[in-house]
């Protein structure tokens, strides 16, 4: 299932070469307390507790969502990537950057010059499910 681009999905391309692992940009917006949006907001992404560790890196407590990010009125322009179920080529990955927690967007193959961005916003993004499942992601 593919998101086009029309006029409340705008899509994004690359204005250059873009190579694997590369991080495009942070996926920027408002902190909402979790209770406050619901499922009505279709620039949010969960936002998650990191993991708390023991020192011999065994997991001492797992995640849980702690709050909502969404990008509708305060968003960058990577609100506008559009979602493809099969041919996505960036990444969304919530990670701490200079000790503050990002969602950072990141090329997961390299994106050729004029090459439409797609990212994977998970089964719940769509109305209809994609035919497939797709890997678990932890928004």
């Amino acid at each position: 299932m593919l998101s086009d681009p029309a006029p409340l999905n705008r899509g994004v391309r690359a204005l250059c070469n873009i190579r694997q692992g590369q991080v495009l940009g942070e996926y920027t917006g408002e902190l909402l307390p979790k209770q406050d949006l619901g499922n009505t907001d279709d620039y949010a992404f969960d936002w998650w507790s990191p993991n708390t560790m023991k020192k011999n890196g065994d997991e001492l407590q797992g995640r849980s969502k702690i709050a909502i990010l969404s990008g509708e009125f305060m968003g960058n322009w990577t609100r506008f990537i559009n979602s493809d179920d099969e041919d996505d080529n960036i990444e969304f990955e919530q990670e701490a950057v200079s000790g503050k927690m990002r969602i950072v967007v990141r090329a997961i193959r390299p994106i050729k010059f004029g090459q439409q961005i797609y990212g994977w916003y998970g089964d719940k993004y769509f109305k209809e499910p994609p035919k497939k499942k797709r890997r678990k992601k932890y928004w």
